[in-house]
């Protein structure tokens, strides 16, 4: 669940005096991948290659329901070498289709995983990611209220604050 236009300083204070660990503080490059057909969005489901600081990974995505909270399933693992899995996707017909860079600082409480992202041309969010239940309670704790919260993809954000579908690796 996104919560927009937050007050980053202030909800990290929240939480170091709740005792979350903060577990990132990086930049995030990431880049997305489908076929030329768009099957893998026509099905709901995504491909991302990400790095997160020295953490590279592969994310592949199943939209399952996006109801009052979105439920998706993934399915994520590490990998050592961008270039080489950039090369291997073009070689079985996959094309990026964007690539985003943002700065994310990520804490854990209770279960859940809180993300601060900042773009250059979205204001500051945070996601809470986790059971249903923990992030409700976890919202609260935060002094966020989850009628604010929004199920939304990344397209869905920059849609909303019209940067465009497709944002360039600066945005």
């Amino acid at each position: 669940m996104k919560f927009l236009e937050i007050d980053a300083a202030k909800l990290q204070k929240r939480l170091r005096a709740l005792g979350a660990r903060k577990i990132l503080d990086a930049t995030v490059n990431t880049a997305m991948f489908d076929f030329p057909d768009n099957r893998l969005a026509k099905k709901n489901e995504s491909l991302r290659l990400r790095q997160a600081g020295d953490h590279i990974f592969i994310t592949h995505k199943r939209l399952i329901s996006k109801k009052k909270f979105k439920m998706q399933h993934e399915t994520e693992f590490d990998v050592s070498d961008w270039n080489a899995i950039k090369k291997t996707f073009h070689a079985i017909g996959l094309v990026e289709t964007h690539r985003t860079k943002k700065h994310r600082i990520s804490w854990k409480l209770k279960g859940v995983r809180i993300e601060i992202d900042t773009y250059k041309r979205i204001p500051t969010y945070a996601e809470l990611e986790g059971h249903k239940v923990a992030i409700i309670n976890v919202a609260k704790l935060l002094g966020l209220n989850m009628k604010d919260a929004k199920p939304w993809s990344g397209p869905e954000m920059w849609e909303r604050y019209r940067v465009g579908k497709k944002p360039m690796a600066s945005d």
